[in-house]
Order: C-alpha cells, then structure tokens, then sequence
C-alpha cells in the first residue's frame, strides 16, 4: 500500500499566483506538510486553470527538493498533458 498526498490543486488560490511568481514556498510547505503527515507520494494536479509551464515547473520544484518521492501528475485538461 501506497500513502498518497491530497491532490495539490495547483490552481488554488493561495497556489497559482505564487506559482506563476515562481514562488516555491507555498508549494513545497504544502508538500512537506503531506509528507510529514505520511505521505509515500505526492499528487500534482495541473487542473484546467494551469498551463505546460506552469505544471512542469511545479513537477521540476518538488522533484529537485524531494527527490525520490513519487509523483502522480493529473489534469482535467488532455492538452496539458
């Protein structure tokens, strides 16, 4: 059994403009609280609001602080992915 974090809905609103800002702060506190909340793997999701960049960046940012740590990447947008 795999513990997955709650989707991060990368279009919420304390997430999107901080992302577009390429702010990774609230991303990764996000994360870590998952993570130290148990989490085994970490759930992106790109929702409809978000674009390619913004998605890759949000992948780049976690993989490169916890690598390792396995991501599920969804969106309800087929184009993004």
């Amino acid at each position: 059994m795999i513990l997955i974090g709650q989707s991060l809905e990368l279009s919420l609103p304390r997430l999107l403009p901080a992302m577009r800002a390429r702010d990774r702060a609230p991303l990764l506190d996000r994360v870590r609280r998952q993570i130290e909340a148990g989490a085994e793997a970490i759930d992106l999701n790109g929702s409809v609001h978000a674009d390619a960049s913004d998605l890759c960046w949000a992948v780049r940012v976690t993989w490169d602080t916890l690598p390792g740590v396995p991501l599920l990447i969804d969106t309800a947008s087929p184009a993004l992915l």
